[in-house]
């Protein structure tokens, strides 16, 4: 009996010295490298916060629903690289359940019309990006240094949108960043850092796995840009087969797959910019790591999930239908 309580003591301890490491619990100004994040001031500098460093750290004010209504009403309104519903055509057809077998069920494709003439602004910087990235994981993420170039082409211009700024005046206020580089840099480092989904390679981002989506144990993992819908199905490496639930605004849960494999449910918002996304998954990561938050937009309740991932990383974002 002791022997057991021994093993299961040693279990414990594990476990908890696990869940310090990606946490800041008794770890904030410190600095250790064994560790995935860190806890100290240096951290959005260096890129390797814990996802609940504002929270345990640096004393910010809490973000009620009340405030997340507030800002995302404002960055509606403020969204200007949105399409409009005269600018894009979808086709719903068949409406699952969510006990379907995976079969496509929908004979024509999702979107039947994009006019792509009104993407500008953050768009083309955005569909630069989408072609970075190898989508099975596994296998290493090889950056080139114009790649990099058109990530901080992309950064630069979603920084100077409304909606960023917007976002990080709110975040200043509550005591998330100081100021607006530092607001950038955090943003940068949670996106688009590598880190490892499989083999010990780094394989993956949160913003390949969110907004590109990718190839995970035969099945697709992620995905949830209604853009990159729109690319892959115009090419056709991406099947529609129908949708499970749709709700105000521009939000459906759908299901398809990509080059045969299968996507069983994921969520878009259609229509939406990319910083629109990137800055109601951000604010929610920060003020509710590895949790939901809902809010209220064009009268709907909507609420928006994220994981985080080795302590410090986005795993994934996205609006839950």
């Amino acid at each position: 009996m002791k022997t057991v309580g021994i093993i299961a003591l040693c279990l414990l301890a594990c476990v908890l010295q696990t869940y310090a490491a990606g946490s800041c619990s008794n770890r904030c100004g410190s600095n250790n490298n064994i560790y995935d994040c860190q806890c100290n001031s240096q951290c959005i500098n260096y890129q390797d916060c814990c996802a609940d460093y504002f929270i345990k750290c640096k004393g910010v004010d809490k973000l009620y629903e009340s405030d997340l209504t507030a800002l995302a009403g404002d960055l509606w309104n403020q969204d200007v690289n949105r399409l409009s519903s005269s600018q894009y055509t979808i086709n719903k057809q068949t409406k699952l359940s969510d006990y379907d077998p995976a079969v496509d069920r929908s004979s024509s494709k999702f979107f039947t019309s994009v006019k792509t003439s009104n993407l500008k602004g953050t768009w083309p910087s955005f569909q630069n990006l989408l072609n970075n990235y190898v989508i099975k994981t596994g296998t290493s993420e090889q950056v080139s240094s114009g790649e990099e170039a058109e990530m901080d082409t992309f950064m630069n211009k979603i920084m100077a949108t409304s909606v960023m700024t917007t976002t990080y005046e709110l975040l200043n206020e509550k005591g998330y960043f100081d100021d607006k580089a530092s607001f950038k840099k955090y943003v940068e480092g949670v996106w688009f850092n590598l880190y490892t989904r499989s083999s010990g390679s780094l394989d993956s981002s949160a913003f390949e796995h969110t907004f590109v989506g990718e190839i995970k144990n035969s099945a697709v993992s992620g995905f949830h840009n209604w853009y990159q819908f729109y690319l892959m199905e115009k090419t056709g490496r991406l099947n529609y087969y129908g949708y499970v639930e749709e709700a105000n605004p521009n939000l459906i849960l759908l299901q398809f797959s990509v080059d045969n494999y299968v996507k069983k449910l994921s969520s878009l918002m259609h229509g939406v910019s990319p910083e629109f996304e990137l800055a109601l998954f951000t604010t929610c990561f920060v003020s509710n790591p590895g949790s939901s938050c809902s809010f209220k937009l064009q009268g709907s309740t909507v609420r928006i999930q994220t994981y985080d991932y080795n302590g410090g990383y986005i795993g994934s974002a996205f609006f839950n239908v």
